[in-house]
């Protein structure tokens, strides 16, 4: 019998490593081998179709803002400073927890924090799936469920608006950290011991350092948990007193978010998303419907509340918005990611629900019990899910939302600012295109005159704007308000007072600026 188990133990840890490596890879792919609508922003926003595309640099702006700052503090041993900008001032890092993670992988990886990114999204990816396993499994109970978990997980949408899995953000790196936090808490809730007490305190205040919004969901969750859990509406207390209680807490709520408008309320204009209409078709009818299924299995089988807590606490801050056209707590798009990932686990428990039943049919009825063939039937409903998201996602609403990444430099690009690095060091004020100004810092040190506003903003970039779309006459005079020592853009620019010092006809040129 014991023989028989460790088989059994050892083809599901052999199963889950192969569908993580598969789903890894899928996401690694988004570097090595993209095909779809592509964005080129080098002086335009213009769109093309590739095929098999390989893009070594970061695919999103936040990727090169927390690569600035991580390699800030790296080779400068402190944070909390934009180091865009020439002064560096000081900014008030509320992700400060990430970017240490990331000084100290770069420093151990000992290569190109640029290059070495493209590989930090599957990595997230693979640490969160096993924490995305281990979660589903404590609390529904199947290694099964935990399995298929990760192949909803894969089949989450991503876009640059919501960022997601095919991204290295703060935002996905903080998955593994809120999933280990919900099983510490489970686990404190049954043991009551010290040990896991100081274990649960250490995960949520990574989490803190790293994605606030994690932290807070992570605060919110455990409250709903504990209650439901220790079952606190059976107390007589608490039904002796429930409308005093309920009335308290929602004045206290209500105040609380008059108080705090300016940090928990988030309109329209935070960030475009997708219209509430084609959330449905967001993530794929086979998920909704296998989570619908699999929330009534939970509530049936009485499964620990936060299987249906999470979807439904953030369905109803995703309903807010959609309601009043204004996020509480959360953005839009930050509540519909986090009701995406709270729906993986009810998916997984429904459709291994709905795939037993057919199965329990079929041999009762049609006396067919090749369990093989129901197996590769449960995983082609998954990919084939995976695959009909990924194609809505970068093909549809072009015309009124563009999902799809964008490439914010090229080779030509990334060399001419080695050159920069090469011939005139570091901490040089360089004015370059807003877009392209991203990569200036992480890829030469010097620091740039503005750049594209975002999670650190710097400058005025519409004189940068206006500098690259105007005569030499206003050129000049713009100089003289920025003073920059070095400009760079992807065309040729001709006047007296800049010196060509490289050109690379593919896109790329570097001028000193006449004294």
């Amino acid at each position: 019998m014991k023989i028989n188990d460790d088989k059994k133990r050892l083809a599901e840890v052999l199963v889950l490593a192969a569908v993580i490596i598969f789903s890894s890879v899928q996401i690694y792919g988004i570097h090595s081998e993209y095909t779809g609508r592509l964005r080129i922003v080098q002086g335009s926003m213009n769109y093309r179709y590739v095929q098999n595309a390989h893009y070594p640099y970061p695919i999103h702006g936040d990727e090169w803002y927390h690569i600035a700052q991580s390699i800030y503090i790296m080779e400068n041993g402190k944070g909390f400073v934009n180091p865009y900008s020439f002064k560096l001032p000081f900014h008030m890092d509320m992700e400060y927890g990430y970017h240490l993670f990331l000084a100290a992988a770069f420093m151990l990886l000992g290569t190109d924090p640029v290059i070495s990114y493209q590989y930090f999204p599957a990595a997230f990816f693979a640490i969160n799936s096993l924490m995305l396993f281990l979660f589903t499994r404590r609390f529904t109970g199947s290694t099964n469920a935990g399995i298929v978990s990760v192949l909803f997980f894969l089949a989450l949408p991503s876009n640059v608006y919501m960022t997601g899995n095919w991204f290295a953000t703060p935002l996905t790196f903080s998955v593994s950290l809120l999933l280990g936090f919900m099983i510490l808490l489970d686990r404190f809730s049954e043991d009551m011991r010290g040990k896991t007490l100081a274990l649960l305190i250490l995960f949520f205040a990574c989490i803190a350092m790293v994605y606030p919004l994690a932290a807070l969901t992570a605060f919110i969750l455990s409250v709903f948990h504990v209650a439901v859990k220790l079952e606190i509406y059976k107390k007589k207390i608490f039904r002796e007193n429930m409308f005093q209680i309920c009335a308290a807490a929602l004045a206290f709520s209500a105040i609380a978010v008059v108080l705090l408008s300016d940090y928990v309320i988030f309109s329209t204009a935070w960030t475009p998303a997708i219209h509430s209409s084609h959330l449905p078709l967001f993530y794929g009818p086979l998920p909704f419907l296998a989570a619908f299924l699999g929330m009534v299995v939970a509530l049936k089988k009485k499964m620990p509340p936060v299987l249906v807590c999470w979807p439904a606490m953030f369905l109803v801050f995703t309903m807010s918005y959609v309601l009043t056209g204004h996020g509480v707590l959360y953005p839009f798009v930050r509540s519909v990611y986090y009701l995406l990932l709270g729906i993986v686990p009810l998916a997984s428990v429904g459709l291994i629900y709905a795939v037993l039943a057919v199965r329990n049919f079929m041999e009762n009825h049609i006396k067919l019990s090749n369990h093989y063939v129901l197996s590769a039937l449960m995983l082609a409903l998954v990919l084939s899910n995976f695959l009909m998201v990924f194609n809505y996602v970068n093909n549809s609403y072009e015309e009124e939302f563009h999902y799809s990444i964008y490439h914010i430099i090229e080779d030509p690009q990334y060399k001419a600012m080695l050159f920069i690095a090469e011939e005139y060091g570091q901490g040089n004020n360089v004015l370059a295109d807003n877009f392209m100004a991203l990569a200036v810092y992480p890829i030469s040190r010097n620091h740039v005159v503005a750049l594209q506003p975002g999670n650190l903003g710097h400058g005025k970039p519409k004189l940068v704007h206006d500098f690259f779309d105007s005569d030499c006459a206003l050129k000049r005079e713009i100089m003289g308000k920025v003073q920059p020592t070095i400009v760079f853009y992807m065309k040729p620019v001709y006047c007296d007072f800049l010196t060509e010092v490289y050109a690379d006809h593919e896109g790329a040129y570097v001028y000193e600026v006449n004294q």
